[in-house]
Formats: structure tokens, C-alpha cells, sequence
């Protein structure tokens, strides 16, 4: 019996581990692949333009705080970062990537969570709404970042034309040392203990690509 209760414990302890569940010095990372929009068409299945593509703008926020919650998450649609704008363009490429540390805490799950608007720079014409999409992950934590591949591409889920509208993204989570925790990141607007950097993606030998 005591052995049985020793095995038991044991696992637990390994399930935790791998999971990455325990306290410690995580980098998020997610990129965004592309969005795919070939009707053209914004929330309410109107074109975006009655003669041209639509001018996605894409806004974002990595959130690890609450990730499980609903839209827009833990921060205000108004604090997301700005990542990717494009004219004319219904299905553009985007490879753009963003980042988040976790420090001195687990990492069980993180939530790219997007925004899409359709800019209109007409003068009285007000910008609208495309979408809002959340792309959920919970990688088994690489031991550091020359040993963490990126996931194969997948779709994010979309609240608004979905099937229609949709955003491909990968990501991969790594562990870091504690005195790089957070060093790298840049605020986004607002206050928060959390923070995010913005890069371009060009990951080298690791191109994108479309997602079907």
C-alpha cells in the first residue's frame, strides 16, 4: 500500500513538471500567420467596401492573467497592441509575432486574443468591426529557446462569421532564467503587471506559411 501511495505521489509530482504547472521563468510567444477573409466581409456578412478589399487592422494582447475568461479578457480591447495593418487586402500574409514573460509563477495556459477592424480613412466614415478571435494554447514548456520548436499553424476560434473569417497563428513557450524574466518586454498601454513585446517574426529557417 505504501508503495502504491509512493508511485501515485510520484506521478503527480511528473505530471506537474512536464506540464510546467510549477513556479518559474516562462517566455510565451505567438505569432500570427494570416487572416483569411476572401468574401471580404466585416461581423454582419456586409462587404467591407462596396468596391474594394477590406483594410484589416489587427490589434492584440498575449494574456496569461486570465485566459479561460471571456472576450476581451483581462485588459480593454482599448490596451491592445496594434500589431498589423494592411490596404486592399482580404486574406493578407501577417507574420508578426508578440511576446509575454511569466515570472516566479506556473504556466498552464495562454490566450493570443485578436481583434480585427476594418479602417476606413474616409472623412465621416467610421472604422468596422471584422471579428474578435481567441487563440488558446497550453504547450508542454521547452527547457530554453534553442530547443523550442514552434507548433504547427492552427486556426484561432472567431466569434464573429465563423468559417468565414478566420486567423491562422503557432506558438511555443520556453523556459528562461530568472534574471531575464520580463527584461525584453515593453508595456502595453495601460497598467498591468503584465507585459508583451512586439517583434517581427522572420524566424530564421522557420518560415510560415498558409493555413487551409
Amino acid at each position: 500500500m505504501a508503495s502504491l501511495l509512493a508511485l501515485s505521489t510520484f506521478l503527480v509530482v511528473a505530471v506537474v513538471v512536464v506540464k510546467g504547472q510549477e513556479s518559474g521563468y516562462y517566455r510565451v510567444q505567438a505569432e500570427l500567420l494570416q487572416l483569411q477573409d476572401p468574401l471580404g466581409i466585416r461581423h454582419d456578412g456586409k462587404n467591407c467596401d462596396s468596391f474594394d478589399s477590406c483594410d484589416p487592422v489587427i490589434k492584440v494582447y498575449l494574456d496569461t492573467e486570465r485566459p479561460l475568461a471571456a472576450f476581451p479578457g483581462s485588459r480593454y480591447i482599448s490596451q491592445y497592441v496594434r500589431i498589423f495593418e494592411a490596404a486592399n487586402q482580404n486574406e493578407p500574409i501577417i507574420n508578426k509575432q508578440i511576446s509575454t514573460d511569466v515570472c516566479g509563477a506556473p504556466f498552464i495556459k495562454a490566450n493570443l486574443r485578436a481583434y480585427v477592424k476594418d479602417e476606413d480613412n474616409i472623412l465621416g466614415m467610421t472604422d468596422d468591426h471584422m471579428s474578435d478571435f481567441d487563440c488558446l494554447f497550453s504547450p508542454t514548456p521547452a527547457a530554453d529557446e534553442a530547443s523550442a520548436a514552434w507548433s504547427k499553424g492552427e486556426m484561432c476560434t472567431g466569434f464573429n462569421q465563423p468559417g468565414k473569417i478566420k486567423l491562422a497563428f503557432r506558438y511555443r513557450v520556453f523556459r528562461i532564467a530568472q534574471e531575464d524574466c520580463g527584461k525584453h518586454n515593453q508595456l502595453t498601454s495601460g497598467t498591468g503587471a503584465s507585459s508583451a513585446a512586439l517583434v517581427a517574426a522572420g524566424t530564421p529557417n522557420q518560415p510560415s506559411a498558409r493555413i487551409n
